[in-house]
């Protein structure tokens, strides 16, 4: 039994082109090589000889003008380029090693960025048509001077952009700018998951349910779900998938279960509508984005960095996006096209995603009051939420003992035992 496996293929080569550093480069490269024989030939129409006419003070004169300015644009724009390039790798490297490897995909697929080294490449690029096109005007050639003008107005717009690249990639490498934004971006899957409707009771009684095994190895990303649906629909059939969003998956793992069998075929086709891959990507998954922060915290708490400062602004941007997922079930419906419930989603656990989180910042943090109090003072807030039912009230004091064992254990200073002990009583 094989899957088809042309929308596997496609489907990594897309993500893993548009979150590389030369998507937008490639694109602005290609619209302004295509511009630039249209601009030679625009010379020839009388609208640009007309403008060149009237105000001739802003064009080009002579052959070596012309000429020197192309040479100059090109060579100038070089060495913004590799000045931008050199600076774009000190951040990944600080980044990768103050910060965590992780953050890098974040930084190096910022569109600010790309846009800013795609008008470098594309400029060079149009100059360089540019002046290849140029002929002398006495061995009968026309001087471009409509030309010359929009790689000059280019020129002037890169600098524009390298002022406004220094400034963001300054703000890039700060650890506040980085955890404020993988935490936005966390935000919005979380919301995104929330819209699902993932609050309302699900049929879970699939015990007899038969098990489809996964033809692929790979992490779990997502599927196509008008596609799966509308088999579903035809085939009358419901589904359950039996692992989370980002789980790793090897060949021959239980991943689906159906309330009836499918031949050989049809199963294929349904495990076809699902896509794995070899990374992670916060775009399909918010547990990335919680994992992510906590591997900041965790690098910030090693003894090369020793920054409990970052841990704690962790903690408190981990406390809200944990706000926003209680209450949550298990388990998402999803209905076809009639209403009629099609797919059962399995979702992160509340008490698995809580443990699994903040496990590593509590073991790296243990000896530390100042991270264990951060720790606490996180979970009596979330117990303090309306949303907080009695399956996230356990969770969290579960949790709290956890705590409040390991740092008793590691501490011996009495003072920071009994304040510490004092915060875990709140709740």
């Amino acid at each position: 039994m094989k899957i088809k496996m042309l929308p596997q293929i496609l489907y990594k080569t897309s993500i893993g082109f548009y979150n590389s550093i030369a998507f937008y480069p490639l694109i602005i490269s290609l619209i302004l090589f295509i511009t630039s024989p249209a601009v030679i030939l625009l010379e020839r129409s009388a609208f640009v000889k007309t403008l060149t006419e009237e105000y001739s003070f802003l064009f080009v004169g002579s052959y070596e003008n012309a000429r020197a300015i192309l040479t100059t644009l090109i060579a100038g724009t070089i060495s913004l380029m590799v000045f931008s390039f050199s600076m774009v790798m000190v951040v990944l490297n600080q980044a990768s090693t103050n910060f965590s490897p992780r953050i890098i995909p974040g930084v190096i697929s910022k569109k600010s960025h790309q846009i800013v080294l795609g008008f470098y490449i594309g400029t060079i690029i149009y100059s360089l048509i540019l002046i290849h096109s140029l002929t002398p005007v006495s061995e009968g050639g026309e001087l471009p001077r409509f030309g010359v003008l929009t790689g000059e107005t280019l020129g002037v717009f890169c600098l524009t952009l390298f002022v406004f690249f220094i400034h963001s990639i300054s703000k890039s490498i700060q650890i506040d700018n980085i955890i404020v934004s993988i935490k936005n971006n966390t935000s919005k899957k979380v919301e995104k998951f929330n819209s699902k409707g993932n609050d309302k009771p699900v049929v879970t009684d699939t015990e007899n349910w038969l098990e489809i095994k996964s033809l692929l190895s790979g992490h779990y990303r997502s599927f196509e779900q008008k596609d799966v649906l509308k088999f579903l629909d035809k085939k009358d059939i419901h589904i359950m998938i039996l692992h989370k969003k980002g789980d790793f998956l090897l060949e021959g793992t239980p991943f689906l279960k159906t309330n009836r069998k499918l031949d050989e075929k049809d199963a294929t086709e349904l495990l076809g509508f699902f896509i794995f891959h070899e990374k992670e990507y916060l775009s399909e998954n918010y547990f990335y984005g919680f994992k992510q922060l906590s591997e900041v915290a965790v690098k910030a708490l090693s003894p090369g960095i020793n920054d409990p400062g970052t841990a704690v602004m962790v903690i408190n941007q981990l406390t809200d996006l944990f706000s926003k997922l209680l209450g949550k079930r298990e388990f998402t419906q999803i209905t076809g096209s009639e209403g009629n419930l099609r797919v059962i989603e399995t979702n992160w656990k509340f008490e698995d995603l809580l443990y699994r989180i903040f496990a590593p910042i509590q073991l790296y943090g243990k000896n530390d009051p100042i991270v264990i109090s951060a720790l606490l003072d996180a979970m009596n807030i979330l117990l303090l939420q309306e949303k907080c039912n009695d399956e996230n009230n356990r969770a969290i004091k579960n949790q709290i003992e956890v705590i409040i064992e390991d740092f008793n254990q590691a501490t011996k200073n009495k003072m920071n035992r009994r304040i510490v002990n004092k915060k875990a009583e709140k709740n």
